[in-house]
């Protein structure tokens, strides 16, 4: 039902993001990955920075079991949108599936400063960092980020006792 309303839908209104979105998902739902794939790219080509369309295809990609794909293309948009929380989840889920753990933890980790957690972030990149499954270059660039994020955190520790105590 969901796909006859969706060409009645695209009949009458003008092209749109939305409408793109949830084609896709409807031919998700309804087990045809391949098609959502192309629906979702095809999309990415008329709307490139509508980030609803950026989270939609690397997770189809994941579903259809096509995880390589779907990091390479998160890396690729991390690049336009470095401090995307959302991209950087969808990373680590990809990466995880792939077996590449110290990718999946980085990410992971950058999701949670993204989302303001930093205990867990440097959790994250302690297990990065730990994962031995990386080359000297990625673990510099894991270990400069844990080093940036324990400092933020011990400034933040440092602000908050400085106001309880003053």
């Amino acid at each position: 039902r969901a796909k006859v309303e969706l060409v009645a839908l695209e009949k009458i209104a003008p092209p749109h993001p939305m409408i793109e979105a949830m084609a896709g998902h409807v031919l998700m739902e309804s087990g045809q990955l391949d098609l959502a794939i192309a629906r979702f790219k095809s999309a990415l080509v008329r709307y490139p920075n509508k980030l609803q369309l950026v989270y939609d295809y690397p997770e189809a990609l994941l579903k259809a079991g096509r995880p390589a794909q779907a990091s390479a293309f998160a890396e690729a948009q991390l690049q336009r949108f470095p401090q995307n929380g959302p991209l950087h989840e969808i990373a680590a889920k990809a990466y995880a599936a792939q077996g590449r753990s110290l990718k999946q933890h980085h990410h992971l980790g950058e999701y949670y400063a993204w989302m303001g957690n930093l205990r867990l972030a440097i959790d994250q990149l302690e297990l990065a960092i730990k994962a031995g499954d990386a080359n000297f270059y990625e673990s510099s660039v894991v270990e400069t980020r844990l080093r940036a994020l324990r400092l933020e955190q011990a400034e933040q520790q440092k602000e908050g006792f400085g106001r309880s105590t003053g």
